[in-house]
Order: structure tokens, then C-alpha cells, then sequence
């Protein structure tokens, strides 16, 4: 917001201006030749989305996860969108990943405008994000909402969930486990008459909503393309609204020695965190840059020198990592995989009672970069617990 109407109102940190997301897909009954295409075997699983979307290679990995789990059934997933030009190695990705499992069929037919109620009609659920969820779920199809970055299940849109954007603090299982409750043991019965009183959304009268904003925004009439705000700037705008949801939480930093931190989606590790992590995903947290810094009040005795224990994994194979305990450098080595190590803390690094711990990254890189997604977070390390303890040494 500062950056668009940067010449024409100063924009405080934290205000916000909301206007509805106004999009371009509607259903219609037309026919569609590639439907007659479509084998829809015992479980057909629907997903209208762009393909570059941080969700989307989770979201494909938990469809590959379910299917793996049901070989006794045949599985269709239509997947409408396509990405754009440049990055057409995304859906290689995609099909390729998806051909491992023999009972998974896999459907791109790329962009379809309109959406053919044909579709709507062979699928049994839809899984996605943001206008295109919405888009089903108000056409009265069972439509799992998914976090538009990390891909994790929000919930059914318009029977449990109004989001389809977010995740919030309700915890779902991962989506493989979440399509099996969906499937085979919800009782569909309320979740149809509740979705029986959504209506689509009127995307005219959105449209109109966004002009006026536009046309009372300055007297000075001026255009700006959003394209023109890179897809990192868009990413960074968004986890720093989820970080400043954290940040609002009191932290401490207070650590009993021997305590293990998880960095799962729900641990407490992250509260230790001060830069250089990305939001926790659900088994693991990424570092995010070149560096990446923690911070420990350590409680009780802490004399001697300390044992840190680190458990983690690699991104995109061997990954250079330097730690620092305060201004010493504790460890200088290369990581490679699932690895669990344990570093030997001098005393010395320890000020009163603080700790700060710091990894240095060199190698950290991002899966736009190597043009596996449109992820732009440099990724080194898949951090998932660590411990620090006191060292005892035996004479």
C-alpha cells in the first residue's frame, strides 16, 4: 500500500485498506470436449489453481501421500491452471512427481475460462485456495481450503471455515489424512445444507467496489500494475503479517537447560527465534537467508560449557554452516541430509545469562532460483528440534 499510493497519502505502518478480491472464474454449463476425456475412477479430487502457487507442490505431495495410502482404488485429480510463461518446468514437476504412483491418474488440461459444470459434477471434493475454493464451495461442492503459502488445511470453506486464505490456530490434520475423514467418514448430510446457502460471489459488483476506491483515492488520475511488484515483494508482505501475529505473543526467551524445542508447526521453538526463520510448516522451519539468529535466557545453574544438540535437514543436497555462540565461532562444516549433530559451547560465549546462537548459510538458495517453484524464501536448513544441556566430561 505505501508504494502504490506512496505519492498521494502516507500509509502507517499497520493501517490497512480492504477491498474484496474480484476474480474472473464462473461456472457455466457449456460443454467442454476435454471433460470427455476425464476417466473419473473410484475417487475424482479437483483443484482450479495457478500452478506457480507456494501451495500447490505441498498440496501435490499430500495427493500423492493419499493415494499411496488407497492403491486398491483409482484416483483422478484434475488440476485446471496452468503457469506463467518461463516457468513451464513447474508442471514437468507436477507430472512427474505424480507418475510414481500407478493408481493416481493426473489431469492438466491448463486454463479453462469458463469453468465447465462437467467438472463440478464428476468431482467428489476440491481442494485449493482463495477466489477458486470460494468459487466451488458456493456451487455446493465439498471444498478443502488450503494456506495459500504453505499449502496446510484450513477446512471445509463455508461449513467450518469462512477462510480460504489462511491458515489460523485451529489445528487439521495434513491433507492425505484430512481427505480420508472427508471421503470416507464425514457425514456430508449438514456440511450440503450448509454450503445449500452460500451464493457466488457478485464479481461485477466487486469490480465496481475497486473503481470507486480508485477513482476516490486521487484527483489525479494514475494507473499502477501490480505486476510490476515482484512475487518476492508480494511473499514478504504477507509473512510479515504472519510474523507480526507472532511477535504479539510475549516472548521471553527463558530456557531450562535439557528441555527439548520442537520447531513443528506447533512447538516452541520458533519463540526463540529472532531472524532468519521462516514461519513453522508442519514437521519442520526453514532457515531463510543467509543468516539465521536465536536467542536463549538460560535459568538455573549453567556452569561449565554447554552441548547443543541440533536436529535438521538439508535443502538442495550439501549446505556450508558456520555457528556462532556469541562472537565465537563454535562449528564450521558442511551439512548433507537428515542429520542430527551435537557442538560443544564454551562457557565463555554465555553473557550472564544469555545466549545468542547464529548460522551463517553461504549456499542458502531458493526454489524460484533453481526454478522448481515460484518460492522465493532462501532456503539451507529444515530445522526440526534441538536441545542444550550441560556438558559433563569424565576424567
Amino acid at each position: 500500500m505505501q508504494k502504490i499510493f506512496g505519492s498521494y497519502k502516507q500509509i502507517a505502518e499497520g493501517e490497512n485498506y480492504y477491498l474484496r478480491f474480484m476474480g474472473l472464474n464462473h461456472v457455466s454449463s457449456l460443454s467442454n470436449s476435454y471433460m470427455a476425456t476425464i476417466k473419473k475412477g473410484d475417487i475424482c479430487i479437483g483443484c482450479i489453481a495457478q500452478l506457480h502457487k507456494p501451495f500447490v507442490m505441498p498440496m501435490i505431495q499430500e495427493i500423492i501421500l493419499f493415494a499411496s495410502f488407497h492403491t486398491s482404488k483409482k484416483i483422478s485429480f484434475i488440476l485446471i491452471g496452468d503457469v506463467p510463461m518461463g516457468m513451464e518446468r513447474i508442471k514437468l514437476v507436477i507430472q512427474n512427481s505424480a507418475s510414481v504412483v500407478k493408481n493416481l491418474t493426473l489431469y492438466m488440461p491448463g486454463y479453462m475460462s469458463p469453468i465447465p459444470r462437467q467438472l463440478l459434477e464428476i468431482a467428489d471434493v476440491f481442494v485449493g485456495t482463495a477466489g477458486a475454493i470460494k468459487l466451488t464451495a458456493c456451487n455446493n461442492k465439498i471444498s478443502i481450503g488450503l494456506d495459500t503459502i504453505t499449502g496446510q488445511v484450513i477446512g471445509i470453506v463455508g461449513y467450518d471455515t469462512q477462510s480460504a486464505l489462511y491458515a489460523d490456530d485451529q489445528e487439521h490434520p495434513p491433507l492425505h489424512e484430512y481427505l480420508d475423514y472427508v471421503l470416507f467418514k464425514l457425514d456430508k448430510k449438514p456440511v450440503m445444507e450448509k454450503l445449500s446457502q452460500l451464493t457466488p460471489p457478485d464479481y461485477m459488483k466487486e469490480f465496481d467496489n475497486h473503481m470507486k476506491f480508485i477513482e476516490d483515492s486521487c484527483p489525479k488520475k494514475a494507473y499502477y500494475r501490480f505486476a510490476d511488484f515482484t512475487l518476492k515483494d508480494r511473499l514478504e508482505f504477507f509473512q510479515k503479517q504472519r510474523e507480526q501475529k507472532l511477535a504479539t505473543r510475549k516472548r521471553t526467551f527463558r530456557y531450562s537447560l535439557g528441555k527439548t524445542l520442537s520447531f513443528l508447526k506447533k512447538g516452541r521453538a520458533i519463540f526463540y527465534c529472532l531472524s532468519g526463520f521462516s514461519l513453522p510448516e508442519q514437521t519442520y522451519t526453514w532457515t531463510d537467508g543467509t543468516e539465521a539468529e536465536m536467542k536463549f535466557v538460560l535459568r538455573g545453574k549453567h556452569q561449565g560449557n554447554l552441548l547443543l544438540n541440533l536436529e535438521y535437514g538439508t535443502f538442495n543436497g550439501p549446505q556450508h554452516v558456520r555457528l556462532y555462540a556469541g562472537k565465537i565461532l563454535v562449528a564450521d562444516y558442511v551439512a548433507n541430509g537428515d542429520e542430527t549433530k551435537t557442538f560443544e559451547i564454551p562457557q565463555t560465549a554465555i553473557d550472564g545469562a544469555i545466549l545468542l546462537l547464529r548460522f551463517e548459510l553461504p549456499d542458502a538458495v531458493s526454489p524460484a532460483e533453481l526454478g522448481l517453484s515460484s518460492d522465493g524464501r532462501r532456503l539451507a536448513l529444515a530445522m526440526k528440534s534441538m536441545s542444550i544441556l550441560l556438558a559433563v566430561h569424565t576424567s
